[in-house]
């Protein structure tokens, strides 16, 4: 018996949607899977996983290398799996996806290394997009810094150029008195 060359084309995975989350019914309950990965490190990824049981995971960005990966967690460990992008299809162990979103909905049904996806592990508001992310560390930043002006509760940048709407008066001022 001789094997060919691999298929030219492939079947895409369930689930399919531009959404911001997606709605599932287990017939019991509703739950949501964000379609966007957290961004965090690995090792943040990990502690979020280490009380975790068997079948719950997280979808996280890489903040050091800005690649995609799903952590499931197993009875022994967490274990990551890269997903990779190329032309928006999404793929783990070589099985592509239109979307990250259906990832999550495919492994739910089918194992993963003989784990099935359960339940999203609880995400911090500060991990869980960019934005926030990077208002919390500004916060963070600036949260002991006084100003001469202020109580701390403003922040007010130290520039050299006055405020446009003083500029603009002084200006003025100038080009009349000339």
């Amino acid at each position: 018996m001789t094997t060919g060359p691999a298929p030219q084309t492939y079947s895409m995975g369930a689930g399919c949607s531009r959404s911001a989350s997606v709605s599932l019914t287990d017939g019991r309950s509703r739950y949501s899977v964000p379609t966007e990965p957290v961004q965090m490190n690995r090792k943040d990824a990990e502690s979020l996983m280490e009380d975790a049981e068997a079948g719950d995971f997280l979808l996280y960005e890489d903040l050091d290398t800005r690649k995609i990966w799903l952590v499931v967690r197993t009875e022994e460990c967490a274990r990551h799996y890269r997903i990779f992008e190329r032309n928006g299809i999404y793929s783990i162990n070589r099985q592509p996806f239109g979307y990250v979103d259906s990832i999550v909905i495919y492994f739910r049904k089918h194992p993963l290394n003989d784990v099935f996806l359960k339940n999203q592990v609880e995400i911090p508001p500060t991990k869980r997009n960019r934005k926030s992310r990077e208002l919390s560390l500004r916060i963070e930043e600036d949260h002991d810094t006084e100003s001469p002006n202020g109580n701390g509760n403003c922040i007010i940048l130290n520039s050299p150029k006055p405020p446009r709407h003083e500029r603009h008066r002084g200006e003025n001022m100038i080009e009349n008195s000339v």
